[in-house]
Protein backbone atom coordinates (compact mmCIF):
# COMPACT_ATOMS: atom_id res chain seq x y z
CA UNK A 1 0.00 0.00 0.00
CA UNK A 2 2.79 2.38 0.78
CA UNK A 3 4.48 0.99 -2.22
CA UNK A 4 1.13 2.45 -4.27
CA UNK A 5 1.07 5.62 -2.75
CA UNK A 6 4.76 6.90 -3.31
CA UNK A 7 4.25 5.31 -7.08
CA UNK A 8 1.30 7.72 -7.86
CA UNK A 9 1.67 10.98 -9.19
CA UNK A 10 0.35 13.98 -10.41
CA UNK A 11 -0.58 16.01 -14.12
CA UNK A 12 3.01 16.97 -15.45
CA UNK A 13 3.32 20.52 -16.12
CA UNK A 14 2.69 19.69 -19.53
CA UNK A 15 -0.33 17.56 -19.26
CA UNK A 16 -1.94 20.52 -17.65
CA UNK A 17 -1.11 22.60 -20.72
CA UNK A 18 -2.34 20.42 -22.97
CA UNK A 19 -5.87 19.98 -21.59
CA UNK A 20 -5.90 24.23 -21.15
CA UNK A 21 -5.17 23.99 -24.52
CA UNK A 22 -8.07 21.63 -25.58
CA UNK A 23 -10.40 23.97 -23.38
CA UNK A 24 -9.26 27.07 -25.17
CA UNK A 25 -10.06 25.70 -28.36
CA UNK A 26 -13.41 24.15 -27.33
CA UNK A 27 -13.88 27.75 -25.78
CA UNK A 28 -13.20 29.56 -29.06
CA UNK A 29 -15.41 27.28 -31.50
CA UNK A 30 -18.33 28.29 -28.51
CA UNK A 31 -17.39 31.61 -28.18
CA UNK A 32 -17.89 31.79 -32.34
CA UNK A 33 -21.00 30.26 -32.58
CA UNK A 34 -22.84 32.40 -29.92
CA UNK A 35 -21.51 35.76 -31.32
CA UNK A 36 -22.79 34.48 -34.97
CA UNK A 37 -25.92 34.09 -33.46
CA UNK A 38 -25.73 37.70 -31.42
CA UNK A 39 -25.16 39.31 -34.88
CA UNK A 40 -28.18 37.63 -36.40
CA UNK A 41 -30.47 38.69 -33.44
CA UNK A 42 -29.05 42.22 -33.77
CA UNK A 43 -29.56 42.00 -37.71
CA UNK A 44 -33.01 40.80 -36.91
CA UNK A 45 -34.09 43.36 -34.20
CA UNK A 46 -33.07 46.62 -36.23
CA UNK A 47 -35.54 45.21 -39.04
CA UNK A 48 -38.10 44.86 -36.28
CA UNK A 49 -37.23 48.14 -35.38
CA UNK A 50 -37.18 49.82 -38.88
CA UNK A 51 -40.43 48.47 -38.91
CA UNK A 52 -41.95 50.01 -36.14
CA UNK A 53 -40.09 53.48 -37.59
CA UNK A 54 -41.66 52.93 -40.72
CA UNK A 55 -45.40 52.41 -38.92
CA UNK A 56 -44.20 55.74 -37.20
CA UNK A 57 -43.82 57.58 -40.37
CA UNK A 58 -46.74 56.50 -41.85
CA UNK A 59 -48.80 57.54 -38.69
CA UNK A 60 -47.20 61.33 -38.79
CA UNK A 61 -47.80 61.47 -42.72
CA UNK A 62 -51.70 59.99 -41.90
CA UNK A 63 -52.00 62.50 -39.30
CA UNK A 64 -50.42 65.45 -40.51
CA UNK A 65 -50.56 65.32 -44.63
CA UNK A 66 -46.74 64.88 -45.03
CA UNK A 67 -44.06 62.67 -44.37
CA UNK A 68 -41.28 64.30 -41.49
CA UNK A 69 -38.50 66.31 -42.59
CA UNK A 70 -36.39 63.83 -40.18
CA UNK A 71 -36.98 61.28 -38.06
CA UNK A 72 -36.91 63.65 -34.69
CA UNK A 73 -39.90 65.07 -36.03
CA UNK A 74 -41.22 61.85 -34.28
CA UNK A 75 -39.62 62.19 -31.32
CA UNK A 76 -40.30 66.20 -30.93
CA UNK A 77 -43.46 67.96 -32.16
CA UNK A 78 -41.57 69.80 -35.13
CA UNK A 79 -43.80 73.83 -35.48
CA UNK A 80 -45.66 73.30 -38.68
CA UNK A 81 -47.43 70.20 -37.88
CA UNK A 82 -51.48 69.99 -37.40
CA UNK A 83 -51.23 66.82 -34.66
CA UNK A 84 -48.47 65.71 -32.47
CA UNK A 85 -49.08 62.71 -29.49
CA UNK A 86 -48.48 64.08 -26.46
CA UNK A 87 -45.21 61.23 -25.73
CA UNK A 88 -44.02 61.93 -29.41
CA UNK A 89 -44.44 58.52 -32.17
CA UNK A 90 -41.72 56.80 -30.89
CA UNK A 91 -39.14 56.70 -28.27
CA UNK A 92 -35.21 58.71 -28.45
CA UNK A 93 -33.46 54.81 -28.06
CA UNK A 94 -35.51 53.87 -31.05
CA UNK A 95 -33.84 56.50 -33.53
CA UNK A 96 -30.56 54.11 -32.78
CA UNK A 97 -30.38 50.93 -33.98
CA UNK A 98 -28.82 47.36 -31.46
CA UNK A 99 -25.44 48.49 -32.96
CA UNK A 100 -25.59 51.76 -31.87
CA UNK A 101 -25.89 53.51 -35.35
CA UNK A 102 -28.21 56.37 -35.88
CA UNK A 103 -31.21 55.17 -38.08
CA UNK A 104 -30.80 56.70 -41.69
CA UNK A 105 -33.74 58.35 -43.32
CA UNK A 106 -34.16 60.07 -46.94
CA UNK A 107 -36.79 61.97 -47.93
CA UNK A 108 -37.89 61.39 -51.14
CA UNK A 109 -36.63 57.47 -51.16
CA UNK A 110 -34.67 56.33 -53.81
CA UNK A 111 -36.03 54.16 -56.64
CA UNK A 112 -39.71 55.77 -56.55
CA UNK A 113 -40.17 55.20 -52.95
CA UNK A 114 -41.63 58.37 -50.84
CA UNK A 115 -39.20 57.86 -48.57
CA UNK A 116 -36.26 55.42 -47.69
CA UNK A 117 -35.95 54.48 -43.82
CA UNK A 118 -32.68 52.12 -42.89
CA UNK A 119 -29.86 50.89 -41.04
CA UNK A 120 -26.31 50.87 -41.63
CA UNK A 121 -25.92 47.43 -39.45
CA UNK A 122 -22.50 46.48 -37.85
CA UNK A 123 -20.25 48.45 -39.08
CA UNK A 124 -21.99 51.94 -39.14
CA UNK A 125 -20.85 52.43 -42.79
CA UNK A 126 -23.26 52.87 -45.78
CA UNK A 127 -22.97 49.67 -48.05
CA UNK A 128 -20.82 46.47 -46.79
CA UNK A 129 -21.36 42.75 -46.90
CA UNK A 130 -22.29 40.30 -44.67
CA UNK A 131 -23.05 41.43 -40.80
CA UNK A 132 -22.11 44.57 -41.77
CA UNK A 133 -24.64 45.24 -44.99
CA UNK A 134 -27.35 48.04 -44.79
CA UNK A 135 -30.82 46.40 -43.28
CA UNK A 136 -34.09 47.27 -44.67
CA UNK A 137 -37.27 46.79 -43.02
CA UNK A 138 -39.05 44.05 -44.74
CA UNK A 139 -41.43 44.76 -47.45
Amino acid sequence: MIKYLRSSRGMTLMEIMIVLGIIAVIGGILMQRIFGKKEQANRKAAQIQLETIKGAIEQFSSDNGAYPSSLRDLVTRPGNVKYFPSNGYVKEKTLKDPFGCDIQYRVPGTEGRDYDVYSLGKGCQEGGDGDEADIYPED
